[in-house]
């Protein structure tokens, strides 16, 4: 199954961000050699009780910036 009604708000908490280079150092990255880096992205995806069991799943924007 997937969400039944498209446009429903689903809430994520606890945002947590890690790179590769820096996996300590929160969103805080270092680029290589070759300029790459990457990251990933976690959270609780919070499922309201009356929604049936199912594959569920939210859209998350990501803005990387440069110093």
């Amino acid at each position: 199954n997937t969400f039944p009604r498209v446009g429903t708000i689903l809430l994520v908490a606890g945002f947590t961000v890690r790179t590769a280079s820096q996996p300590g150092a929160g969103p805080k990255g270092r680029l290589d050699i070759l300029g790459h880096d990457s990251f990933t992205v976690g959270g609780t995806l919070n499922i309201p009780v009356a929604l049936p069991p199912g594959r569920y799943a939210v859209t998350v924007p990501v803005l990387v910036t440069y110093d």
